[in-house]
């Protein structure tokens, strides 16, 4: 399953930590600002997600258990900014995703 990275924000968000901190728990390594600068490039879709960053993002959110709210630019573009969906990614604690 594919992650854009309007989800990887939000998954990051709902998680409460710094992209420098999201991005060594995904397995990155490096300088601080090196690794603040490849998470930064996903969430703005200006670099690939690879599906094992993925993976590891929603695995993330399965053992926290935490509610994410994706806000989606073009769904921002279109609407003025209201809508957002809500996930919970299985496990336990997991809710079926929706629209909010």
């Amino acid at each position: 399953m594919t992650m854009d990275g309007d989800e990887l924000k939000a998954i990051r968000r709902a998680l409460g930590i710094s992209v420098k901190r999201f991005g060594r728990e995904l397995g990155y390594s490096g300088k601080p600002d090196t690794i603040s600068n490849q998470i930064r490039g996903m969430e703005l879709d200006k670099r690939p997600i690879p599906a094992s960053v993925a993976q590891v993002a929603r695995d993330m959110v399965k053992k926290a258990g935490v509610t994410v709210r994706i806000r989606q630019r073009s769904e921002r573009a279109s609407d003025g900014g209201e809508k957002a969906k809500e996930e919970k990614f299985g496990g336990a604690g997991g809710v079926a995703g929706g629209q909010g």
